[in-house]
């Protein structure tokens, strides 16, 4: 099954953010990217850029973004049920009209990948099912110009590969969290 994952190279990803753009740009409220850099309020990151931190490398850009784990814990907290899976495409997806806000798949995302729009509800990542739908990779993936993103599959992307990058990953996240309180 298909997956998007991020080749964290810290000399290739340069932060310019076009994955965070090109994601905003697909909803139906921007349709563009000028549209929606000129929104107010702005669309809700669905991916987004943050400061990591490697011990031998420094402080690098890291896209967060939702992993649409197998087993999300995001979706067993809802209590809604207002986040589902969709085999088809092995999507995490949420329905926001059923969304309270209580943000608890907010602190299970081990990924910080989950946000909140202006009105309180939450905004995740759908892994572009529309586009997919069609042929297409995700925004996010056909917009990054250093290929960092890539829409493969899982067995293409080797086991210690992975574990590298949970663990850069993870390292990051504490990083950030660090430099946040």
């Amino acid at each position: 099954m298909k997956q998007i994952y991020a080749v964290l190279d810290p000399n290739a990803c340069t932060g310019c953010r076009t994955c965070e753009l090109a994601c905003e740009a697909r909803t139906p409220t921007t349709e563009a990217i000028l549209n929606a850099m000129c929104q107010d309020p702005l669309p809700p990151d669905r991916i987004y850029v943050e400061a990591g931190y490697d011990s031998d490398k420094g402080i690098f850009p890291v896209p967060i973004f939702c992993h649409h784990c197998e087993d999300a814990p995001c979706m067993k907290v809802c209590p809604t049920d207002a986040i589902t899976k969709n085999e088809e495409y092995n999507a995490v997806i949420l329905d926001q009209d059923g969304c309270i806000g209580c943000r608890e798949c907010m602190m299970a995302c081990p990924f910080g990948a989950l946000t909140m729009d202006p009105s309180g509800k939450i905004v995740k990542c759908d892994l572009c099912i529309d586009r997919l739908k069609n042929g297409e990779d995700p925004s996010c993936v056909e917009s990054c110009p250093q290929e960092i993103l890539k829409y493969i599959d899982e067995e293409d992307y080797s086991e210690a590969v992975k574990q590298e990058h949970v663990e850069q990953i993870v390292e990051s996240m504490r990083y950030i969290r660090e430099r946040t309180k």
